[in-house]
């Protein structure tokens, strides 16, 4: 049963406890709309028996620090029923799960596509995708830093996302001995990285692998979702079709009945896009 356990102007965050020695405290993504009682992660995750809180960003704020210092305590009080403690997030949860590691004594954090910061004067002119949601009262001094870091990070991203391959690579150089992050690519996902691990299946065995530290499991299993995943072969034909179109649409051709129709659709309205130029 879902329990809210605090509200702030800028976060909720949600409680649901169970016998499991493990606690997994989700952040939400930006545009995460739902309600009070439900968090990012929740339905799969219950299904696999952790114990779980969900933190939520009352708009997409990036959790700002001064209303995380004012959970934490209440964090680390259910943590200290658990024997350790995973923090899991996507995009702007991925940047928490990074970001609140040692602020909430992470023992691993799973982040899929973090960002690094969105100030301006942070991340200008190598990643403007997010800088409208900077809010100077909330997020000043907000990047990612090298006393942020905590235990064992696994961070996931797709080289081949310009910006997303920039974030990653302020995010590493915090971390120069390379004592707690360990980089798993997925090329030609894109951003979208939790595609991957969407499903109750695949994000049991992600957990798992991370909590086991078994990279070589963890490489298996994602590039396994990586080569089923129809994301992957839209992002690589319409990549193709820019310099090979003839080619790109005979491939298409010959493999349009393993599309979703969601990505039959989008290929179409490609082709449309480009026979009006």
């Amino acid at each position: 049963m879902s329990e809210q356990l605090y509200l702030t102007d800028n976060i909720r965050l949600v409680v649901e406890p169970t016998a499991s020695d493990w606690l997994v405290v989700t952040f939400a993504h930006m545009d995460f709309e739902k309600g009070d009682g439900c968090f990012w992660g929740q339905e799969p995750l219950r299904k696999l028996g952790y114990s779980l809180i969900g933190i939520v960003g009352r708009g997409n704020n990036w959790f700002p620090q001064n209303d995380m210092f004012v959970i934490s305590n209440e964090i680390r009080k259910v943590a200290r029923t658990h024997q350790k403690t995973i923090l899991y997030g996507f995009s702007m949860g991925g940047y928490a799960a990074i970001k609140y590691g040692q602020l909430l004594g992470a023992d691993i954090s799973i982040a899929l596509s973090p960002q690094y910061s969105i100030d301006p004067k942070d991340v200008f002119p190598h990643d403007d995708r997010l800088t409208k949601n900077f809010n100077s009262d909330l997020n000043k001094d907000m990047a990612i830093t090298k006393s942020d870091l905590s235990g064992t990070i696994y961070l996931f991203y797709d080289p081949f996302v310009t910006e997303d391959r920039w974030n990653y690579d302020q995010i590493v150089r915090q971390d120069p001995a390379g004592i707690h992050i360990n980089a798993l690519p997925t090329p030609r996902i894109g951003h979208e990285t939790i595609d991957l691990f969407s499903s109750t299946e695949r994000l049991a065995e992600l957990i798992q692998h991370c909590t086991e530290a078994d990279i070589a499991a963890l490489r298996t299993v994602t590039a396994k979702s990586r080569r089923a995943a129809p994301r992957r072969a839209y992002n690589t034909l319409s990549k193709l079709y820019e310099s090979h179109p003839t080619c790109a649409a005979r491939l298409l051709t010959s493999r349009s009945a393993q599309l979703p129709d969601y990505w039959r659709n989008q290929w179409e309205k490609l082709l449309s896009c480009d026979s009006q130029i």
